[in-house]
């Protein structure tokens, strides 16, 4: 707090300049909140069968791009690069997603120990 304290009381500081900054960032949020939201609906419908969703649909508003790991260190498996989309720390251990760089893996969803549910 003193920290903030001084720096707004130094005779340079652009209050407004920094003001209109902060408030861009803010509405940049706000935009992606509201993306996030738009994909979260999407994807309960398309788990619900109400509607169907492409998969790149399903990772819209997520600032992690296709090829590109969350925490930029993707893993190898069995001679796969895994890369990390959507990690549990992100939903509070909910979902991970992970992008496998390998055709060789048929897609799937891990529902648990020892139970997998095959996609095409």
């Amino acid at each position: 707090m003193k920290n903030i304290k001084r720096i707004l009381s130094q005779r340079k500081f652009e209050k407004v300049a920094a003001l209109k900054s902060h408030r861009q960032v803010l509405e940049k949020n706000v935009t992606r909140t509201r993306t996030l939201i738009g994909t979260i609906d999407k994807t309960i419908k398309h788990i619900k069968g109400a509607k169907k969703m492409k998969t790149e649909e399903l990772f819209t508003g997520f600032s992690v791009g296709a090829a590109k790991d969350r925490f930029e260190e993707g893993f190898k498996h069995c001679g796969t690069i895994i890369d990390c989309q959507v990690s549990g720390k992100d939903t509070g251990g909910a979902l991970c997603v992970l992008e496998v760089n390998n055709t060789g893996w048929p897609r799937h969803v891990n529902r648990g120990p020892g139970r997998m549910d095959l996609r095409r």
